[in-house]
């Protein structure tokens, strides 16, 4: 090989530029074009003897670089520009390679170069590297090393990577791990570099900065032990113990176990490659430097809530190489319906200085925090009151003469269009989440009908609503919380032909108002209460004013009466006996004609 290359050191003839030597820096140029893995955009590694090998430049530039200083001294095997990947052990040169480490860098190389940046130069070392950077190098051996001598197909990374994922994806215990190991190295020739068990497996991709860390919590979710409380034996809010009780003591030590974890990926590792790298240092300055459209977001950096951050903050502000970051997270099932109970609470991280192509983008997008879901307790009821209506689930409605049902729920839409959801009720559920404070949430498991034209129907004068009973919504969406839901009921369609048997009329049901009761004020009085009830009552005198002197009263025709008219009305005493017995008389006769 060098032999063939020996243009690149005769760069000058004669006080003039060597041709060999011109042709010779086209063809380099064009064949690291020609390998996309290793460059960077439009740019190329620079192999002149100032740069060598550091610098990503326009290949233009590159050129100019080379006909000036010419290339970096034995410089034969052009390994950084994608042409081989065999390098030699930064202590000894030891390792043998392979066909499979002379072809293309490969997807596990390139995971390795990722890790450590564009910028790794292993060859133009002066001093020997730091524990980082050696576990790194150890790694990018392991990514050119073959799996046995003559391998072809997989180096020792790619393996050791392949087998980690199967044991992750099928969820193999330690033991078996091990076990699969072993059996595999004997399987394999006898030069093979397979890691003897699951520690030496750790410990080689180790260098790839995925370090995690296990921090204890409470099981009801009320704190962790970090910081200051790192040390404590118990919740200092709800009491509950943070390790588990051992039933026996064992004869072998082992560490406390805690009753939930939560693991923490750290972030910073990850942020500072993304400066490492000059794929994506000037990136990082994009939210700063981009030109801004007025009345246009392009960017989270172009919004009013950006602007006022920087006002707030002028200080942090000022340097826009700072890290602006979004945070998302989302609770979910990582077991599905397997049976098992579990969720879990992931935080994914995004760095906002990048511009909208990339920070959205899955590279760019750091899982930091696996938190455990919380402990819940579900209490199941068969009716629940709520927004003014009495809920029954259909279990417990089936045999009465009311339907209580039906629920319907407004849909997202909330426009002109916006179709409602109608359902019936399955069953009703409480979720109790322990911690501090307690927190319970009601929610409402139901079987929706069809909301689409083939499943609901809507009068477009009389606004009346219909649902065919036959029809399902095909998505898997069956709770909502039951401060959400309305309540109707369903009567047969009035028509007795086929086509219309399936279908069932919603009406719509009117909240009852609920009237609180006022507590009444207690008597701090220590006699027994008893039912009220006055067995005596006081009377109240009617006080007589006697008054001889009567006033004169008016007479019609303008004369005085006086107080005596009473005693001239009857004469004698025989006129007042015969008037007495005429009255007793008339009541006679009409008890006469009551009893007719």
């Amino acid at each position: 090989m060098s032999s063939d290359r020996q243009w690149m050191y005769n760069r000058m003839r004669d006080g003039y530029l060597n041709p060999k030597f011109v042709d010779g820096v086209h063809v380099f140029v064009q064949f690291a074009i020609s390998q996309p893995e290793w460059t960077d955009g439009p740019r190329i590694r620079c192999p002149c003897s100032m740069c060598r090998n550091r610098k990503f430049l326009e290949t233009e530039n590159v050129k100019l670089h080379l006909v000036q200083k010419g290339f970096v001294p034995d410089y034969y095997e052009w390994r950084f520009h994608g042409e081989t990947t065999t390098r030699t052990n930064y202590e000894q040169g030891a390792g043998h390679t392979s066909a499979y480490a002379t072809e293309s860098p490969g997807p596990y190389r390139t995971m390795v170069m990722d890790a450590g940046g564009p910028d790794l130069d292993f060859d133009t070392m002066e001093e020997s590297p730091n524990p980082i950077a050696k576990k790194l190098y150890e790694m990018l051996q392991a990514a050119d090393q073959a799996l046995w001598p003559g391998c072809e197909k997989h180096s020792q990374l790619s393996a050791v990577a392949r087998l980690l994922n199967i044991k992750s994806e099928y969820h193999l215990p330690e033991r078996c791990y091990d076990s699969l190991l072993e059996f595999m190295k004997e399987a394999l020739p006898q030069r093979n570099t397979l890691p003897e068990n699951f520690y030496d497996t750790k410990k080689m991709v180790e260098g790839l900065g995925l370090p995690v860390e296990k921090i204890d919590c409470c099981e009801s979710g009320c704190m962790i032990y970090w910081g200051v409380d790192i040390a404590l034996k118990c919740c200092k809010l709800c009491g509950h113990p943070r390790y588990k009780s051992r039933r026996r003591e064992s004869t072998k030590h082992k560490g406390d176990v805690p009753y939930k974890r939560m693991y923490y990926f750290p972030l910073i590792p990850r942020l500072q490659r993304l400066y490492a790298s000059k794929a994506t240092a000037k990136d990082m300055r994009w939210h700063d430097d981009h030109d801004k459209e007025d009345g246009v977001m392009h960017h989270p950096s172009d919004s009013k809530a950006w602007f006022h951050f920087d006002q707030m903050h002028p200080s942090f502000s000022v340097e826009s190489r700072n890290v602006r970051l979004g945070l998302c997270t989302d609770g979910f099932q990582p077991f599905g319906q397997s049976g098992k109970q579990y969720s879990c609470w992931p935080i994914i991280v995004t760095p906002y200085n990048l511009p909208p192509g990339m920070c959205m983008k899955e590279p760019y997008m750091f899982l930091s925090v696996i938190v455990p879901g919380p402990n819940r307790t579900t209490q199941s009821y068969p009716m629940y009151f709520v927004n003014g209506y009495k809920f029954h689930t259909i279990g417990h409605g089936t045999g009465r003469a009311t339907m209580n049902s039906g629920v319907c729920i407004k849909g997202t839409n909330y426009s002109e269009n916006a179709s409602d959801y109608y359902g019936q009720l399955i069953e009703i559920l409480e979720l109790e989440y322990p911690g501090y404070p307690f927190k319970r949430t009601v929610l409402f498991k139901c079987d929706w009908f069809d909301p689409s034209r083939h499943g609901t129907r809507r009068h477009p004068n009389y606004s009346l609503v219909e649902v065919n009973q036959s029809r399902r919504f095909n998505r898997y969406e069956p709770f909502i919380l039951a401060m959400q839901a309305c309540q109707v009921y369903y009567v047969p369609y009035p028509s007795l032909r086929r086509a219309q048997t399936d279908w069932i009329a919603v009406c719509k049901i009117k909240a009852r108002a609920v009237v609180e009761k006022p507590e009444l004020s207690k008597k701090t009085s220590s006699m027994p209460e008893l039912a009220f009830q006055d067995n005596e009552m006081n009377l109240h005198q009617i006080e007589v004013v006697e008054d001889n002197d009567l006033g004169l009263l008016n007479d019609p025709n303008g004369g005085d009466i006086g107080s005596d008219v009473g005693d001239d009305e009857f004469e004698s005493e025989d006129e007042i006996e015969h008037v007495l017995e005429s009255e007793s008389e008339d009541e006679d006769d009409d008890e006469d004609f009551a009893d007719l």
